[in-house]
């Protein structure tokens, strides 16, 4: 996880705060992907094992809402420049 959010990071650019959920896998919970994601002001949330079903429903639920935003933004971007 490390090297992807090395791969991916946008030093230097301006970002505004995000939340990240992340599950108990010990890889995501080491001091250096802590760090990468500090620097990129990113807050880490652990669901921990065996709370995963607690939390599942809202994640479902926000998910679904989410993308169906983002294809309604998809559809009017389309519909205004592509078929231009």
């Amino acid at each position: 996880m490390y090297q992807f959010l090395l791969a991916y990071s946008t030093l230097g650019v301006k970002r505004k705060p995000r939340l990240l959920s992340l599950n108990a896998f010990p890889p995501h919970l080491t001091p250096a992907v802590s760090r990468a994601l500090k620097a990129q002001k990113v807050t880490i949330s652990v669901v921990l094992g065996g709370c995963t079903r607690m939390v599942q429903v809202l994640d479902v639920s926000l998910n679904k809402l989410l993308k169906d935003l983002i294809k309604e933004e998809q559809d009017n971007y389309y519909n205004t420049y592509i078929n231009e």
